[in-house]
């Protein structure tokens, strides 16, 4: 399965001859150490608001009234004591709350669209299988190693995939990253490697941890990927796209999020950019860095934003959207397009029925690897990955449409090697709790406000 840029050449010989360009890609070093979220003002605000401020309001309204409410105070010490864990218990119950409530409010209305049914579409046969991963994590300090059910799902001898699209997270750079900053050892690509047989890897090197040691450090990086054996990458501003076998498939790259605020050599998420990545008569998949870490659920707004990407975007409708960048798994949805006629209405069968196909959105593919052992250990060590066929639609074979979906979900299991002993990660099909529903909180909490109650009950203050 060969991969070619826009214009048909090659991406390896592409990159060697054509270094950054000097408008607007540069070849800077320059980096701002305080630019730590990915988002603008407004959702840093919004981000710290709900996850901070507001719990913390909740919490302070309560111990104002348990203040209001308590008599002469005998003994101070006792009093600050119980008022910290009444404060402490609020904290808690609210965050569950706000979390339950968000899952609520977020969840996708139409439950039949979470139901993928197969094949998705009747195809005349398979002419393309591509598979699709989540974040490439740090691996800090641990080897990682692949089971053989995952290697089995994307490198099955007669029906394996010729090519998985996934999303390395920062850069390859071989000193040790700073604490903010994401960079992986060289070592990884080799580990990568590890899930291949006779298949390929595409990388995507546009996301929020591009350009974390400035532009030179990316351009070094991308060569390193593209240099190694099996394995392609993109997403830089002059290849956000890369085309399959003779440009019959698109595939796009596009990151709405930068911690440096820094789009100079990476390709962006925008109305007009998103336009421009978009091949007519292609069967196009985006691969977008977008939405926001450690939510489950997906915002109304994005489930409407997608809707209009895949069926109501003019005559650039994208076929297939596996999105990356929250780190925890998210709904995958079916969404039909109807064909129009040139007056805009439905084309019907012979039956009377609209003519039309299904198209998928998978909001995230959480993590494929993740090194993390103790912040975020629960949460960061799922995933999901997914394999299409992709071929004619049988109504109307000028079209490629997907066929046959299969979807697993994955974790990060921690071990040893038998022969020396290394850290290793090991990925494994697996459902396993996320960690984020922030039950453990809502125990706690009620535990500290009834034993506030129960001495309050008993007058011991």
């Amino acid at each position: 399965m060969s991969l070619t840029n826009r214009n048909g050449d090659d991406l390896e010989t592409y990159y060697l001859g054509n270094p950054p360009r000097q408008s607007p890609c540069d070849n800077s070093t320059r980096t701002k150490w305080w630019k730590l979220s990915p988002y603008n003002c407004r959702e840093t605000i919004n981000y710290f608001l709900k996850m901070l401020v507001l719990p913390g309001l909740v919490a302070g309204i309560i111990v104002l009234l348990m203040i209001l409410t308590t008599g002469d105070i005998e003994n101070f010490t006792l009093w600050v004591i119980i008022t910290v864990l009444t404060y402490t218990g609020s904290i808690f119950i609210s965050l569950y709350s706000r979390e339950r409530y968000f899952t609520w409010f977020h969840r996708i209305q139409d439950e039949s669209s979470l139901v993928i049914p197969n094949p998705l579409n009747e195809i005349n046969e398979t002419k393309y299988r591509i598979g699709f991963v989540g974040d490439i994590m740090m691996m800090r300090g641990y080897q990682l190693r692949f089971s053989n059910e995952v290697i089995k799902f994307f490198g099955d001898v007669n029906e394996g995939v010729k090519l998985i699209v996934g999303n390395l997270e920062g850069i390859i750079r071989n000193e040790d990253p700073s604490l903010t900053k994401q960079a992986h050892p060289s070592t990884i690509l080799r580990q990568l490697s590890h899930l291949l047989r006779d298949n390929s890897l595409l990388l995507c090197l546009s996301n929020n941890h591009s350009i974390d040691y400035g532009n030179q450090e990316f351009h070094k990086s991308l060569l390193i990927i593209q240099q190694t054996p099996k394995i392609d990458v993109f997403g830089r501003n002059d290849v956000p796209n890369v085309f399959v076998d003779n440009q019959k498939i698109n595939i796009s790259s596009a990151s709405e999020w930068s911690n440096q605020k820094n789009w100079k050599c990476i390709s962006k998420y925008g109305t007009n950019q998103l336009s421009s990545y978009y091949a007519q008569d292609r069967f196009n998949i985006l691969t977008p860095h977008w939405n926001y870490e450690n939510e489950r659920y997906v915002r109304k707004r994005l489930q409407k934003r997608s809707k209009k990407l895949v069926i109501d975007n003019g005559n650039k409708n994208w076929d297939l959207i596996f999105g990356h960048h929250t780190h925890v798994r998210q709904p995958i949805i079916k969404v039909r397009e109807n064909f129009l006629d040139a007056n805009g209405n439905p084309i019907l069968d012979a039956n009377n029925n609209p003519k039309g196909l299904w198209k998928l959105v998978a909001f995230s593919g959480g993590n494929l690897t993740s090194g993390v052992t103790f912040i975020r250990r629960k949460k960061h060590i799922h995933g999901r990955i997914m394999r299409c066929d992709i071929g004619p639609l049988t109504q109307d074979p000028t079209r490629l449409a997907i066929g046959r979906v299969e979807i697993q979900n994955t974790f990060n299991e921690n071990g040893r090697d038998a022969d020396n002993g290394a850290k290793i990660k090991t990925i494994r099909f697996g459902e396993g709790e996320q960690g984020i529903s922030r039950f453990w909180m809502l125990i706690i909490g009620i535990a500290i406000i009834s034993i506030v109650i129960i001495l309050r009950v008993l007058g011991i203050f």
